[in-house]
């Protein structure tokens, strides 16, 4: 797997909030996660054809805040949420649908404070899964590639750096 840095979807800072609609271009990405600790899930948008990123801040069903993150490329894809670093937070991880690159979003308050390349693996590696295989509180990846069948982990440390095993293969 070539894992090279590539160029990410600059955070930039987020637009007045405004409350997304629920249109055929506008879906929820999952899974769903509480993004500000409250113990109540949230909900993260993603308008398919302008790329507007929001999340909606839950109270049970109540929308207590909606903030909207950022405008985003449409070849930048929302692949995942992790918690990369073990601060108990999760970032948001994009894969470039053009290139392969993948990154993720540190969020600050609901706003992407950084992005940090996490390595370019070809267009065949799939992102299959998210967990922890460790004893460390980050989340790692698993990795499909479709060609040969071959499964890679990136397990992450606390300092969001990532180290690769290929444990086998699978169909």
């Amino acid at each position: 797997m070539s894992l090279t840095p590539a160029a990410a979807p600059t955070p930039t800072p987020a637009p007045t909030p405004t409350r997304a609609s629920a249109t055929p271009a506008v879906s929820v990405i999952s899974p769903v996660a509480d993004f500000n600790g409250d113990h109540h899930s949230d909900l993260l948008w993603r308008n398919s054809q302008s790329g507007d990123v929001a999340i909606w801040l839950l109270d049970g069903t109540s929308v207590i805040q909606t903030p909207v993150i950022v405008n985003v490329p449409l070849n930048w894809k929302i692949i995942g949420l992790a918690d990369l670093n073990g601060d108990g937070h999760h970032e948001l991880i994009w894969r470039n649908q053009s290139t392969g690159a993948v990154t993720a979003w540190y969020l600050t308050n609901f706003n992407p404070t950084s992005g940090v390349n996490l390595g370019t693996p070809a267009l065949n590696w799939r992102l299959r899964g998210i967990g922890k295989f460790n004893a460390n509180p980050s989340d790692a990846f698993v990795w499909h590639d479709s060609n040969t069948g071959t499964i890679a982990i990136w397990n992450f440390n606390s300092a969001g750096q990532f180290s690769s095993s290929f444990p086998g293969t699978a169909p």
